[in-house]
C-alpha cells in the first residue's frame, strides 16, 4: 500500500501526456474494469491508494491553486478530507482498514509526523526521540495497519530509514538483519506477521524476530495475506513466498495478495510500458487488457476490489472493459520502494 517513487513518476507522466490521452483511476472487480465512479474521483490519480472491503479508498487530494495535499477518503462519488495534525499544513493517506481507520502522515517543512485518523479524530502516532534524518528531516510515515490496530511504517535516520511498529499507542523500533542498514516494513497481517526489506533483502518479522525470506538475496516483500503468503520481487522477477519457499510468478514485481491467494503485480518498471497482471495458482499469470499502460495500487483483503491508475486504450468503453479469462482480481497494493 504506500507511497512509492513509481507512483510519483506516474503522476509526472500524467501531466506530460498529450491532449486526448485519458488517464483514469480505475476499479477492478469480478472480471470487469469500471472507470466510474472512481474515474471521476478527486483523489490524485498517480498517488498511492488503499481500498477496503467496502470500496472506501484512502488517498490524497491536491489543491490545484496552491498545490497543497490533503489526506482523504473517497467512495468514488464523494470525498472526505482528513485534517492534518495541528501545525502541519499537509497530509497524506497510505492505508485504510475495514473499520475505516486511515494511516499516513502530516507534513510540514522539515517534519513528517506519522498520523492516524480514527473515530473522527486525528491522532499523532509519535516517533522515536533524538533521531534526525537526511537534510535535517525529522519523522516518518505510517505505511499500513491491520484490523487489530497494529501499524507499521518507518522513521527517517541518517542511515536511511528504520522500521517501526506502533501498538498500544507506542512506537517500537523493529530489528534489522544488519546494524545500521535501512529497513522498512511494508505490510502486516491479522496474526501480526510483518514483511518488508532490510538492507536490500526481503524479510519477515514474527514476534519481533527478523529473518530473511528464502531464495532471494536481492529483493523486497511488499504484501502478505492472513495465511502468511508474501509477494514482492527478487532480482527482476515477481515472486511469491509460501510454505514451499519462493517461486517466480511473473516479470518485475508482485504488489499484492489477497486472502484467496490471488496476486496482482505490474510487468515493468517503466510506467509507459507497464501492464497490470493477475496471478493465481490455477490459471497462472494473465495481463489485464484495456489500457495503454496501467499500475495497480491496492486491493481489498476479501472482496476482490482493486484500485489502480492508467491510460485508457482508444477502443474500449470507459465504463466497463471485459477481462480475458474471467479471473477474480486482487491486489494489496502497496508499495514501496525497492531497497
Amino acid at each position: 500500500m504506500i507511497r512509492s517513487p513509481y507512483a510519483v513518476l506516474c503522476a509526472a507522466i500524467a501531466i506530460a501526456l498529450p491532449a486526448g490521452a485519458e488517464t483514469v483511476t480505475f476499479l477492478w472487480q469480478n472480471g470487469l474494469v469500471a472507470t466510474q465512479p472512481y474515474g471521476s474521483s478527486h483523489l490524485l490519480p498517480g498517488s498511492n491508494k488503499s481500498i477496503n472491503d467496502n470500496g472506501l479508498v484512502a488517498g490524497s487530494i491536491q489543491d490545484a491553486a496552491t498545490g497543497v495535499r490533503m489526506a482523504a477518503t473517497s467512495n468514488g462519488s464523494n470525498a472526505t478530507f482528513l485534517t492534518p495534525l495541528t501545525g502541519f499544513p499537509e497530509s497524506v493517506a497510505n492505508s485504510i482498514n475495514n473499520q475505516g481507520i486511515v494511516v499516513g502522515g502530516s507534513l510540514n517543512a522539515g517534519s513528517i509526523e506519522p498520523t492516524a485518523w480514527m473515530n473522527g479524530s486525528t491522532v499523532d502516532l509519535g516517533i522515536l526521540p533524538g533521531i534526525i534524518g537526511p537534510y535535517g528531516v525529522v519523522g516518518g510515515l505510517a505505511n499500513t495497519l491491520n484490523e487489530s490496530g497494529q501499524i507499521v511504517g518507518f522513521q527517517y535516520a541518517n542511515s536511511g530509514v528504520i522500521p517501526i511498529l506502533w501498538q498500544n499507542g507506542v512506537p517500537t523500533e523493529l530489528s534489522r538483519l544488519h546494524s545500521g542498514e535501512s529497513a522498512e516494513p511494508t505490510d502486516i497481517n491479522e496474526s501480526g506477521k510483518i514483511v518488508g526489506y532490510s538492507g536490500g533483502q526481503a524479510v519477515a518479522w514474527q514476534n519481533g524476530v527478523i529473518s530473511a525470506l528464502p531464495g532471494c538475496s536481492a529483493g523486497s516483500a511488499y504484501a502478505l495475506n492472513d495465511a502468511g503468503e508474501a509477494v514482492g520481487y527478487c532480482g527482476s522477477d515477481a515472486v511469491l513466498w509460501d510454505a514451499d519457499g519462493m517461486k517466480i510468478i511473473g516479470p518485475d514485481v508482485a504488489l499484492g495478495i489477497d486472502n484467496n491467494g490471488t496476486v496482482i503485480g505490474r510487468t515493468s518498471d517503466n510506467p509507459l510500458a507497464s501492464q497490470t497482471f493477475v496471478w493465481t495458482a490455477r490459471d497462472g499469470m494473465q495481463v489485464l487488457p484495456g489500457f495503454v499502460w496501467s499500475q495497480p495500487f491496492a486491493t481489498s483483503p476479501n472482496s476482490g476490489l482493486i484500485i489502480g491508475y492508467g491510460e485508457l486504450a482508444p477502443e474500449p468503453s470507459a465504463v466497463a472493459l471485459a477481462l480475458t479469462g474471467g479471473a477474480i482480481l486482487i491486489l494489496i497494493g502497496w508499495r514501496r520502494k525497492r531497497a
